[in-house]
C-alpha cells in the first residue's frame, strides 16, 4: 500500500496490546476462535488465516474507538493524540476490508467475497448498535442485570457471533 512508516507504526500499536496478535500470537483470542470454526468447517488454512487477520485488525480498530468513547486509557491516543488515533482506527477498519477482499476467488472459499464482506459489515453494525445502547445508558443509573446482559449480547455477542460466521462462510 505504500503507507508512510510513522503511520504504519501507529497502526501496529492497537495490534500490539495484551491479547492481540502482535503481543503474543499464541494467546490472541480472535484468531484462535476464527481458526477453530474454520477447522470445524474444513476451510482452507490460507483463507482461514486471512479471515483471522481481518477479524483481528477490525476488532483492534473497534477497541480503539471503544477506549475513546468510554474515556478509557488508550495507548494509541496517549502516543499519537486523539485525531491521529481516530484516523488510525479508521485505517484499520479499511485494512480489514482489504484483507477480506483478497480472499481467493478460485472455488476454495465456499461463499463469495460479497457475502463475506457483508458479514463483516453486519458484525460492525451490530457491535456499534450495542455500543450505542451502552453509551446511551444514563451514567447515574446502574443497569439491571437483564439490561447489562442485553448490552453485552449486543456488543460482545455480536462480535463473537460475527467472527464465527465469517469463518463458517469459508
Amino acid at each position: 500500500m505504500g503507507l508512510p512508516a510513522p503511520f504504519v507504526n501507529l497502526l501496529l500499536i492497537p495490534l500490539s496490546q495484551p491479547g492481540k496478535i502482535l503481543d503474543d500470537p499464541d494467546s490472541a483470542d480472535w484468531p484462535q476462535l476464527v481458526g477453530a470454526v474454520a477447522a470445524a468447517v474444513h476451510a482452507s488454512e490460507s483463507a482461514a488465516s486471512r479471515v483471522a487477520a481481518a477479524v483481528e485488525v477490525f476488532l483492534a480498530a473497534l477497541d480503539v474507538l471503544d477506549e475513546i468513547e468510554d474515556g478509557d486509557s488508550s495507548p494509541l491516543v496517549e502516543q499519537a493524540g486523539l485525531p491521529l488515533a481516530l484516523n488510525a482506527s479508521t485505517a484499520l477498519l479499511f485494512i480489514s476490508q482489504s484483507i477480506l477482499a483478497g480472499l481467493p476467488n478460485d472455488g476454495t472459499v465456499a461463499s463469495d467475497r460479497s457475502e463475506i464482506m457483508s458479514a463483516l459489515a453486519t458484525l460492525g453494525i451490530s457491535a456499534t448498535a450495542g455500543q450505542h445502547r451502552d453509551l446511551s445508558q444514563p451514567s447515574e443509573l446502574t443497569p439491571t442485570l437483564a439490561e447489562a446482559l442485553d448490552i453485552s449480547r449486543a456488543k460482545s455477542g455480536s462480535l463473537t457471533g460475527g467472527a464465527c460466521r465469517l469463518a463458517a462462510l469459508l
